[in-house]
């Protein structure tokens, strides 16, 4: 290249270090970030420490992976190491060849690296200072220890090869407490329960993995510290669609739907677990994941027909999974801290359609609290107290007429036509707003048995119901009776079943 006329404008050290620390990361997506790393080193096992000393708390984050050369460690601490252009191997789930860096000084203002590799005994430590920066202004990498620091560099001493990290001065973290403060150290506790759910969510394929997974351990190391995976499809169940494989950009991506069931066919334990780290609503969405490492928790990614999609209580039930390879890093725009990707034009279609078809799902089981409605025809609908009907302004709630029961209440001409007001003035004081308000403060929790009239109240409505489908629709006894028994409320009461048969 011909030489050009110009000056070199290298980046001020202290300042460019300390803005790096605004990129945006949290502490869940800054550990994450670094597990990251030890995925792509081979390793087998991370083990996560924090330790609590007020100002002076330090985290730990170790792993049993390749390790590194010395010569290696000093590229792996320069900025801009590898780029998002670089080709990367497919267990690779690095980015941009910061994260690292970013990750580490998002937390604290001095991150050690202690590694070493197969077949060395030699530990090769560097360390980034930014007030050591700030004082010799230069881009100066430490060799030497720090007191905090030690204690960690010796984990690697039993070990093959490895690779540990030590946080120090926790500025964002525990900023400037005491060690006896109490309130300050519930509070980073409380953070590092929240480091617990996220990496359970964005790492469980590989921590279900018990051939090429990896282990986390959180604050020791044995079986009782291991992080356990948290699924967000509940694959045992729900109801999922066939995984899809799209072609995109000389590659796939896989689509797959899941609608999780309502939460009247979940136990408390499995709805509190269904819910994950921010709750049913917030869940909802696409789920992407990037060489099985989820990117996108949740959200409808701008997505949507008329306008775009928003999380709504009809669809909490609804989750999509998206996979693909990074070698379409580029066509889904992901950014430094891997917490957001839009999807390329090429599938955004397919991935609206599978969307509308799981939504709709998702508010058909919500709506009927989680009971399939499988019975179609033969009078099915006929006995369905409420009918729903979509206009332009949406949905309008009206009495069902044909209900056999209203039908022979209001048989003459003129009982009907004072009938017909009554239901009129039912149906538009329904209470819409007042409903959806109080379903959203219980947190949708299903109908528990104080909640219902007796059976004894209930049991002559069911069997006059089935006298008038015999009598009026010509249905036989056991056509009747299942008919009543597969629709609310009586559905809701399974001693009705055998009732009806005497």
């Amino acid at each position: 290249m011909e030489p050009v006329a110009g000056e070199h404008a290298v980046p001020h050290a202290a300042p460019f270090l300390e803005s790096m620390r605004g990129v945006g990361y949290s502490l869940e997506s800054s550990i994450a970030d670094l597990i990251d790393n030890s995925i792509s080193a081979g390793s087998r096992n991370v083990w996560l420490d924090f330790r609590w000393a007020g100002s002076t708390s330090i985290a730990i984050i170790a792993d049993d992976g390749c390790g590194m050369s010395e010569a290696g460690l000093v590229e792996a601490m320069r900025p801009g190491t590898e780029g998002p252009l670089a080709i990367r191997g497919a267990r690779d789930l690095g980015r941009f060849g910061l994260g690292l860096k970013t990750a580490s000084l998002s937390q604290c203002r001095q991150f050690t690296v202690a590694t070493k590799r197969q077949g060395e005994d030699a530990v090769s430590v560097r360390s980034w200072d930014l007030d050591f920066v700030a004082t010799v202004k230069d881009w100066i990498l430490r060799r030497d220890v720090s007191p905090a620091s030690e204690e960690s560099v010796k984990l690697l001493a039993p070990m093959a090869s490895g690779t540990v990290i030590t946080w120090e001065r926790m500025d964002r973290v525990v900023g400037y407490e005491q060690d006896n403060n109490r309130q300050a150290e519930e509070h980073y506790l409380r953070r590092v329960e929240s480091v617990r759910n996220h990496l359970a969510m964005v790492f469980h394929r590989y921590l279900e993995d018990t051939s090429e997974g990896v282990r986390v351990y959180l604050n020791g190391h044995e079986e009782r510290h291991r992080i356990r995976p948290w699924n967000p499809f509940l694959v045992s169940k729900s109801e999922s669609t066939p995984v899809e494989r799209i072609p995109c950009h000389g590659t796939h991506v896989y689509l797959q739907g899941h609608v999780l069931p309502h939460r009247d066919r979940l136990s408390d334990k499995e709805y509190d677990l269904g819910g994950g780290p921010a709750g049913w609503n917030a869940q909802q969405g696409f789920y992407v994941y990037r060489n099985r490492r989820m990117l996108v928790s949740g959200g409808w990614l701008g997505l949507g027909e008329s306008r775009p999609w928003t999380q709504e209580e009809y669809y909490k039930l609804a989750r999509i999974s998206v996979d693909f390879t990074n070698d379409l890093d580029s066509q889904w725009h992901i950014d430094i801290k891997k917490s957001v990707a839009f999807p390329p034009r090429a599938i955004r279609d397919r991935m609206i359609q599978l969307a509308r078809e799981v939504r709709e799902t998702s508010r058909r089981i919500y709506a009927h609290r989680g009971r399939a409605q499988t019975i179609r025809g033969g009078g099915a609908e006929d006995i369905r107290i409420w009918a729903v009907r979509e206009t332009g302004a949406g949905p309008r709630y009206r009495v069902n007429r044909n209900h056999p029961l209203l039908v022979e209440l209001f048989g003459s001409q003129e009982a009907r036509s004072l009938s017909e007001q009554v239901l009129k003035l039912i149906e538009m004081s329904v209470p819409i707003q007042r409903i959806w308000l109080d379903a959203a403060e219980s947190g949708d929790k299903p109908v528990s048995e104080q909640d219902l009239l007796p059976v004894s109240e209930v049991l002559p409505i069911a069997l006059k119901l089935v006298a008038a489908l015999t009598d009026s629709a010509g249905m036989s006894q056991d056509a009747a009776r299942r008919t009543v028994l597969a629709t609310e409320p009586f559905a809701s009461y399974p001693a009705l079943t055998e009732l009806l048969r005497t």
